[in-house]
């Protein structure tokens, strides 16, 4: 998570980034939601495999085999959440804390918008050289020139 990666994608506008947000937090909540029954479904399915054949036995073959196939099918799903938001051009940090990145343009300067699942608002960024886990809030002024300046 404290890992930072240079910006590659095109940047969205402040403006367009907000209008995201109803969206990218649908997502993120739904993704967050399933990295958590996924997390738990792995270690139970791991508790199992470790018994051994002898103490699973014959009788749960099929049990175990159709839950690591919804398993499979889940882990897909979050897949897909993850190139939709890739697809918005947006950068997925965490889905664990569900922390997203959109990067912008600021005063001719590469910087990520940065928005996690709990936040009432796009109101942090960081810059590039910067993880996640640095971000700061937004200074009013700047954040006065983002909100009303067309371009932004």
């Amino acid at each position: 998570m404290g890992k930072t990666e240079p910006l590659t994608q095109v940047t969205v506008t402040y403006r367009q980034a907000r209008a995201m947000l109803p969206l990218v937090r649908s997502i993120v909540s739904d993704a967050k939601d399933l990295e958590r029954q996924l997390q738990q479904r792995r270690h139970d399915l791991s508790r199992v495999r470790s018994g051994g054949p002898k103490k699973v036995g014959r009788l749960y073959d099929d049990e175990l085999a159709e839950s690591r196939n919804d398993l499979e099918a889940d882990e897909r799903q979050l897949d897909a959440y993850r190139n939709e938001l890739t697809q918005l051009g947006l950068r997925w940090v965490s889905s664990d804390e569900g922390e997203v990145e959109f990067p912008t343009t600021f005063a001719n300067r590469t910087m990520y918008l940065c928005w996690k699942l709990g936040d009432d608002d796009l109101v942090y960024w960081r810059q590039p050289e910067q993880s996640f886990d640095l971000r700061e809030r937004i200074p009013d002024q700047a954040l006065a020139t983002l909100s009303s300046a067309a371009r932004f």
